[in-house]
């Protein structure tokens, strides 16, 4: 009779070699799936991998041990659209508040996430949901956050608040009061409109005719600081305050 020998029980905060990672059809919801160099498997969830293309039974590169991963959007099996996260501090003047408002949405900016339609959520960066966006893209696979998320994101991270989790929802919140666009200040939201839909865009006003937003075209340089009336036009006559 031949014995089989078991490769040891992995613990938590074990280190492995990854040789290939790919989304399994087998898995629930975005669950990614790795295999590493003791022929096991394990939920990617945990493991920081080197892109955040993952499909079909493609190789990818190795993850070694104390070894980082490329820089860029990393794979973690974050799931899609509005992901949960904990909420950030409520404490601080409406000052300190709004700095972390827009010092969480800043530090979005430059990681090489993409626009991706219905990503982003109270945990951070996402990949987008399987609905198409209105300009027919598909963002199932697809990095970062779309602009209602990077704003849920930063309110929710920096100052404990949950603005909603649309446009829609942000400019009608009954939490907030709505400014003229003269009277706007750091932290403010500024919205966009037309169409079927009364808001379709949403961006964080910092001060100096400046914005964070999330927006096409969709690239590594899809969350950025903008100047308010760029490509989008003029925004909207009100913007909403939160904090104050």
């Amino acid at each position: 009779m031949v014995r089989k020998t078991r490769p040891p029980a992995r613990l938590e905060g074990d280190t492995i070699d990854v040789v290939h990672h790919a989304r399994s059809d087998e898995a629930h919801g975005s669950a990614v799936w790795v295999r590493a160099t003791d022929r096991l498997r394990a939920a990617g969830s945990s493991l920081p991998t080197d892109t955040d293309d993952v499909s079909g039974a493609a190789p990818r590169s190795a993850v070694g041990r104390g070894g980082g991963a490329a820089p860029g959007p990393r794979a973690r099996g974050v799931g899609h659209g509005r992901i949960g996260g904990p909420p950030g501090s409520t404490s601080g003047t409406p000052e300190e508040r709004v700095r972390r408002v827009i010092a969480t949405a800043r530090a979005q900016t430059g990681r090489g996430f993409s626009y991706s339609w219905g990503a982003g959520g109270y945990g951070g960066a996402s990949h987008g949901i399987s609905s198409p966006s209105p300009d027919g893209h598909y963002d199932h696979d697809v990095l970062g956050f779309d602009s209602a998320g990077l704003t849920l994101y930063a309110f929710w991270k920096g100052a404990g608040i949950d603005i909603g989790a649309h446009p829609e929802a942000q400019y009608g919140h009954s939490c907030a009061r709505r400014v003229p666009y003269g009277q706007r200040k750091p932290g403010d939201l500024l919205f966009w409109g037309g169409g079927p839909s009364p808001t379709t865009h949403v961006a964080i006003y910092v001060g100096d005719n400046e914005m964070i937003e999330a927006s096409w075209p969709r690239d590594a340089d899809s969350i950025r600081v903008s100047r308010v009336g760029g490509p989008h036009g003029p925004p909207m006559s009100t913007v909403v305050r939160f904090i104050e």
